[in-house]
């Protein structure tokens, strides 16, 4: 049983054999800009300098924001993240937040207003799982991990998704996302 959140990024960090080729390759932005955090990641960031951000005091960023006159400027859609290196690579390979850890699996409000775990097309892992054939296999494994999470890591994973959601606005389509599963837990909350 995956219980703590450390415990499924570890799981997550050999979930995607090879992304990183795809990664270099890859120009859709949606992975590049806004990278949120659990509270209890928090800390680590900030031990390694990396400023943190919180909008409404309880969602919490990476500060990829430009600063004009003391303000962040929050108007810039996909914010390119001041943590990857020039070569595209990841600064902070070794302590990737959960969120970089899970994209291109993300959970979505689909256009039926359902939610759902779902696999972003746009992204070039996505087009090369696709290419070569192992796209059902990845998707599996995901749902195998799905089943070993504690109902109340579960929990913990839906309420930060609402909690972005508070403050961000995605509508994506068939053209945008593969619809992996429903997460029938979110369907009877009473949220955006």
């Amino acid at each position: 049983m995956i219980s703590t959140l450390q415990q499924l990024k570890k799981e997550l960090r050999i979930f995607f054999p090879d992304i990183s080729e795809s990664c270099k390759r890859c120009e859709y932005p949606e992975c590049k800009g806004y990278i949120t955090l659990f509270e209890e990641e928090i800390d680590e960031f900030l031990d390694l300098d990396i400023e943190v951000v919180a909008i409404n005091e309880e969602v919490y960023l990476i500060n990829n924001f430009e600063e004009k006159n003391g303000e962040l400027n929050l108007s810039e859609i996909s914010p390119k993240c001041k943590l990857r290196c020039a070569n595209g690579k990841c600064g902070i390979h070794n302590h990737k937040p959960y969120i970089c850890l899970i994209y291109p699996i993300m959970i979505e409000k689909y256009q039926d207003g359902k939610h759902y775990w779902c696999f972003h097309k746009l992204c070039q892992y996505y087009i090369d799982l696709k290419k070569i054939g192992k796209y059902e296999e990845i998707i599996f494994k995901f749902k195998k991990i799905l089943k070993e999470i504690d109902p109340e890591l579960k929990k913990k994973i839906y309420d930060y998704y609402f909690k972005v959601c508070s403050v961000t606005v995605s509508q994506y389509t068939d053209t945008d996302i593969d619809v992996i599963k429903e997460v029938k837990e979110c369907q009877n909350v009473n949220r955006q």
